[in-house]
């Protein structure tokens, strides 16, 4: 599958997740928009970035390094989602729920890109089946010193 197939399963099981919290939150439990909304994209904003880093993007880099990008696409995302929500709830009278179904059909392309070009910019599933297929090569006295210690061999181990 394509990093895109994959980030868009990844968005859509986002989107349902974020709805799903959404609803909950200020239908059932009764909190107010405001905090619903927030609430609802937190929870949904942490599986999209585990998802999208380990499987869709299939990234390299660091948590640390990917995911301070990450974190400050999510912000744009979010107060571009705060004004977009609250702004259609308030000022043309669309419940919440409508206006945050709105918003996030229309988000995606604009964060796969960046996503794809600043976040996880190493990863991608068609250098990475590449990559998985070539064999690493390990230095005879590296590979001496693990027979001797009994330690495995990790992908650290490989020369690059």
């Amino acid at each position: 599958m394509t990093s895109f197939i994959k980030y868009l399963i990844t968005g859509t099981l986002s989107v349902a997740i974020y709805i799903s919290c959404l609803h909950i939150l200020h239908a059932w439990v009764g909190v107010g928009p405001l905090i619903s909304n927030s609430s609802a994209y937190a929870f949904a904003t942490v599986f999209n970035y585990l998802a999208n880093c380990h499987w869709a993007f299939e990234s390299e880099s660091t948590h640390f390094a990917s995911f301070a990008k990450f974190t400050t696409l999510v912000a744009v995302g979010f107060l571009g989602n705060q004004i977009f929500v609250l702004s259609m709830s308030k000022y043309l009278n669309i419940d919440v729920r409508v206006a945050a179904l709105l918003f996030s059909a229309l988000w995606p392309l604009a964060s796969f890109i960046a996503q794809r070009t600043l976040v996880f910019p190493d990863g991608s599933s068609s250098t990475r089946s590449l990559k998985r297929n070539k064999r690493p090569t390990v230095d005879k006295e590296s590979f001496q010193t693990r027979q001797t210690t009994g330690r495995p061999f990790s992908r650290w181990d490989r020369r690059r």
